[in-house]
């Protein structure tokens, strides 16, 4: 079967297809992978081809110079700078590809509309996965907005209303830009982009959320797709990590993305402030540069979050789809700090199964930090449920693997539909 990948955004966002795409390329399938040359490295790490679309920009780099990426208030600066060139690039490659050598499925994710609609534009069945539940909510999956969360009935219509919002703002922005690529496509509304895909795959743990009726009815809730060795250009712990982690008790893990990470050093540093107050090592995955951290902690720009969280004594997280996967994943009690979109969400739900706590932004202080740290630290119920938590992310499949089985599926029931 030949497949074309693609994929775009934070580590959060971009790794679960490219985990789809690795476990299909170990099944026997050719999958060519199109993406920003930035992405290269760890396309080729996961054993893909690999197909620069556009001109190379460091993705981290950008936010990190420009902090306004990050802010919700900016979705539009987002979109405008960074989603939708790739969107264009990814188009135009995608559709020569199909036009020259036609493929079996193509798969995107739900920031990566150029693969999406160049499929649909040859007839080729795609497959859309998503990172998280956050654009599968409605009124029987409500999702949680900030610090003030509306319980019971009210959620309900809040999340209805922020669904149309959603739908509205995104079609504004891909139908001009879908007239500047000049595709043929109809309708590229929002809701219309979402249909174009034959399946779509949700690849979070139904753990965390599980099917519910009003979820797309091409759509299958996978598993959490463990992604995080896919996510750095070097394999493995860094040695000072390893170094680190082996001299001393089990540290307090801060991992708040590979954006948000960039973006948050006051936030960090009152985190690991409050763990050198309390006496506890600490150790910063993901850091703008120029922050400076109090004594017995170890600040590094990476390290792959599967390995180090389970030698946490605690974790801390902001909440995003893959770095919650990871922390449900590992068994330690978790500190959600969410910052923007559906985090809220997800630290909520964290909450929710008892593993862990969520800290409200006005609680967000070196003190506020030092007396959350002390509860969760000396909370043996909490650890023992983190621990169960993390026997039944175990015992799930990876949804990477359940993801490549559902592309498999649909590939062959094209091919008896031909027959």
């Amino acid at each position: 079967m030949k497949i074309v990948a693609s994929s775009f955004g934070s580590a959060g966002d971009f790794l679960p297809a490219l985990a789809v795409g690795a476990a299909l390329r170990r099944r026997g399938h050719e999958v060519q992978f199109v993406g920003n040359p930035f992405y290269e490295t760890r396309v080729r790490n996961a054993g893909l081809g690999f197909i620069p679309a556009g001109e190379h920009w460091d993705v981290y780099d950008k936010i990190e110079k420009n902090p306004a990426y990050a802010d919700p208030a900016n979705t539009g600066l987002l979109l405008r700078d960074l989603v939708g060139p790739n969107t264009e690039a990814t188009y135009r490659v995608t559709r020569d590809m199909l036009r020259s050598e036609p493929a079996d499925i193509v798969v995107t994710n739900d920031a990566n509309f150029g693969a999406l609609w160049a499929a649909a534009e040859h007839g080729v069945p795609s497959v859309l996965v998503h990172a998280s539940p956050a654009l599968w909510m409605s009124w029987q999956a409500p999702v949680v907005f900030g610090d003030w969360a509306p319980t019971g009935f009210l959620s309900r219509p809040i999340t209805v209303a922020a669904r149309w919002f959603m739908g509205w703002y995104m079609t504004r922005f891909l139908r001009p830009l879908a007239q500047q690529i000049g595709t043929s496509l109809p309708d590229v509304s929002f809701a219309a982009s979402e249909r174009m895909a034959a399946i779509r795959l949700g690849l979070w743990s139904p753990t965390l959320r599980g099917p519910v009726k009003s979820d797309p009815k091409n759509g299958t809730i996978c598993g959490f797709a463990r992604a995080s060795a896919l996510g750095g250009t070097h394999r493995g712990v860094p040695r000072e990590v390893e170094a680190f982690l082996a001299a001393g008790p089990p540290p307090v893990v801060i991992a708040l993305g590979s954006v948000y990470a960039l973006t948050s050093g006051q936030l960090l540093r009152n985190i690991a402030q409050a763990c050198a107050d309390s006496g506890h090592r600490c150790l910063v995955v993901g850091h703008p540069l120029g922050v400076e951290f109090p004594t017995n902690t170890l600040a590094v720009r990476y390290a792959p979050y599967d390995e180090v969280f389970s030698r946490a004594a605690a974790v801390v997280v902001h909440g995003g789809a893959g770095t919650t996967g990871e922390a449900l994943r590992c068994g330690r009690p978790v500190i959600g700090v969410p910052l923007a979109f559906d985090q809220f969400t997800l630290c909520s739900w964290i909450k929710k199964l008892g593993v862990g706590v969520r800290v409200p932004v006005a609680g967000r202080t070196r003190s506020g930090f030092g007396r959350v740290l002390g509860r969760v630290l000396s909370d043996d119920s909490m650890k023992r449920r983190a621990t169960g938590a993390s026997r039944r992310f175990a015992e799930e499949r990876d949804g990477a693997e359940s993801g490549a089985d559902a592309v498999e599926s649909l590939a062959m029931q094209r091919l008896a539909a031909r027959q």
